[in-house]
């Protein structure tokens, strides 16, 4: 009989840490652009050049903000594994010692 092993514990653990770290990922995005977004109102740097790149930058702020957004789906999907493959192995074990 073959044997799958799967550590479901540390499975949802570092499910729970990519989670936590997505979302310290979009507060760093947002503080990066809040900061760009505020130079045209600091007087740092002015004129065209300066309007031009903050509009380019927040073109691309979706970019960032999807990456965000994906890295949380994906710790979301690895802690729905873990719960699954527990739930799973119990209905195992339950059906192995109806057939025992």
């Amino acid at each position: 009989m073959e044997t799958v092993k799967v550590d479901s514990a540390s499975l949802k653990e570092v499910g729970d840490s990519i989670v936590l770290l997505s979302g310290e990922y979009k507060e760093v995005i947002t503080a990066i652009f809040d900061k760009i977004n505020s130079y045209g109102d600091s007087g740092l740097w002015v004129g065209n050049s300066s309007t031009n790149y903050i509009n380019s930058v927040n073109s691309e702020k979706s970019v960032y903000d999807a990456i965000g957004n994906i890295m949380k789906s994906y710790g979301n999907s690895l802690i729905y594994a873990s719960e699954n493959y527990d739930s799973f192995a119990k209905k195992c074990d339950r059906h192995v010692k109806d057939i025992r």
